[in-house]
């Protein structure tokens, strides 16, 4: 799936009936891509036209399910994609759930 298809299955969470198309694509430009959207500060999300609280709680809300994640990834030995095997790197134990 396409990065620009993506975000916009995340900005339509927060903006139904809405064609999010445009915003998505402005955002992937003006942040140079998914992960400069997702990782971007909240007052500069805040700034473009189009998004309000809503929105910044998606894309938050994706930022920290994907730490997580790479977290997690990180933990277990698990090799990324690209083949770098990462186990042992992290030291620390994972953050616990609240």
């Amino acid at each position: 799936m396409p990065y620009y298809e993506l975000l916009e299955l995340v900005l339509f969470r927060a903006l139904r009936r809405k064609d999010v198309k445009a915003l998505a694509r402005s955002l992937l430009e003006r942040f140079h891509g998914l992960n400069g959207v997702i990782s971007a500060p909240i007052d500069q999300l805040l700034s473009v036209p189009g998004i309000g609280g809503a929105v910044v709680t998606e894309l938050k809300t994706v930022e920290g399910a994907a730490t997580v994640y790479r977290r997690r990834i990180i933990w277990v030995g698990q090799s990324f994609p690209v083949g770098i095997d990462c186990y042992g790197i992290v030291k620390s134990p994972l953050p616990s759930t609240p």
